[in-house]
């Protein structure tokens, strides 16, 4: 009562009482909502895309009953910012149903992506000393160099070729980094040891991404299940292989800890080993899903762009604009979604308790009022212009692709820390073509339409 009449009050002190500006709706038809129109837009694949449209047809924000759900679009920097102070204690997050189907007919416990309220920021705060802290990854940056080395190294049999499989060798490869800075320097030693684990997480995590993609465009997941369709079954069975193995890597992995290591760390806080378990598998899962496709996205961006190679072996410091500019063209996520757990009023706009909100990364990214030839790949357009603003960036504000606030990607830094070195390396030690145009779609995150074909010639003289 009291959240109201503040609210009240404000707005009539203010004067938005009277021209509080209304969010506008697109309800589509009775029970099905704009369901049949994002179908012929091309569906779940492509709702990034017809997202954007409607941003450009209604404005910075709208409403859609989207037949299954509805949900409130945002893609203006300033209000994203706002929804995001107002996510409350716990911020609630959307899963993906077939996930959340799974953990519970299986009775499973999962890591911080799936745990809510009080439980969850036991755990986020604990991990957040640790994975967020500067400290702690600095401590891992010689063993990092090393894997990215043993990359380049492994790359060396594709000299003069086409990349064989690149999504693999990128799942591969950011497995491999994410377990690394787990266990510590003691990885570097061992790493053959590790060699076939890190094969069958790669292929696993692989086989969940594609069954999940493929359950998250179908209507009704739990009838898919009861049906007892091959699409779930593939799905199931594959996320209790991945799971399994997953808990088998991080099982041995507690015998070969460092003390730079972040499971080290973690072990260190008295978490019991099941619970440690599954924070640390979902964060090997997580590796694969995104800083593998943003690998696959920045040197694809790289490779149809040769100048700009050339211009970032020139000046070093671009390295960290490459990192950007791929992930302002290609979020790791195309939307952020939070479910507010109060009714709020932003700039005005009247938003429900338990509404849930869309940030939309991907038009804000493209906005061209923020990022001036926004549909063109330019690392240098985040260069400093003295100590004030960036060269070609009129609201940093737009720029969240790991989210904000207390529930922000806890892999933020180490995934940071992985696109530089990866990409400077690989600029370093080769020449990068990207032989054919891609597309992007929508399969929980971003990926190519079609899979990146890279060819690579070494730049040793």
């Amino acid at each position: 009562m009291l959240r109201w009449a503040h609210r009240t009050l404000q707005k009539f002190s203010t004067g938005q009482f009277i021209r509080a500006p209304t969010i506008p709706y697109n309800g589509g038809f009775p029970f099905v909502g704009t369901s049949l129109a994002i179908g012929a837009a091309g569906g779940a694949p492509k709702l990034h895309e017809y997202v954007d449209c409607r941003h450009k047809e209604l404005g910075p924000i709208f409403r859609e009953n989207m037949g299954a759900v509805t949900a409130v679009f945002v893609s203006d920097p300033s209000l994203i910012r706002k929804v995001f102070l107002v996510e409350g204690k716990f911020p609630k997050h959307f899963v993906p149903k077939a996930w959340s189907l799974y953990n519970e007919l299986h009775n499973c416990k999962r890591g911080l992506f799936f745990m809510e309220g009080e439980e969850w920021y036991k755990f986020r705060r604990v991990m957040n000393k640790y994975f967020l802290s500067p400290e702690s990854i600095t401590n891992l940056k010689e063993l990092h160099e090393d894997l990215v080395g043993h990359l380049i190294q492994r790359w060396k049999r594709f000299d003069g070729e086409e990349v064989e499989d690149l999504e693999y060798e990128f799942y591969r490869h950011s497995i491999s980094f994410v377990l690394g800075s787990l266990i510590g320097n003691s990885y570097w030693n061992k790493l053959l040891e590790y060699d076939p684990y890190v094969d069958e997480l790669a292929r696993k995590f692989q086989l969940v991404f594609e069954t999940s993609s493929k359950l998250n465009v179908l209507p009704s997941v739990k009838l898919v299940q009861r049906l007892g369709l091959p699409v779930w079954k593939t799905f199931e069975s594959a996320v209790g292989a991945s799971l399994d193995a997953s808990r088998n890597v991080v099982r041995k992995a507690f015998d070969d800890l460092s003390q730079n290591g972040l499971l080290y760390k973690l072990a260190s806080e008295n978490i019991p080993e099941d619970i440690t378990s599954a924070l640390v598998s979902d964060l090997l899962i997580a590796a694969g899903d995104t800083t593998a496709f943003t690998s696959q996205w920045a040197v694809y961006l790289l490779g149809r762009n040769r100048s700009v190679q050339e211009a970032v072996r020139r000046d070093k410091s671009l390295i960290r604009g490459v990192v950007r500019e791929t992930l302002r063209l290609f979020p790791s996520a195309a939307f952020i979604a939070r479910v507010l757990p109060n009714a709020e009023t932003i700039d005005g706009y009247d938003l429900q308790k338990e509404e849930l909100v869309l940030l939309s990364l991907y038009t804000a990214g493209r906005d061209e009022r923020v990022y001036p030839s926004a549909d063109q790949f330019l690392p240098d357009r985040w260069t400093k212009e003295g100590t004030a603003r960036y060269k070609g960036v009129l609201d940093v504000n737009s720029y969240l692709p790991f989210a904000m606030g207390a529930r922000s990607c806890i892999g933020a830094r180490l995934a940071n820390a992985q696109l530089n070195m990866t990409i400077a390396q690989l600029l370093e030690n080769y020449d990068l073509d990207a032989m054919e145009e891609t597309d992007m779609v929508l399969r929980l995150v971003p990926v190519p339409s079609k899979p990146v074909r890279l060819k690579i010639r070494s730049r040793e003289k």
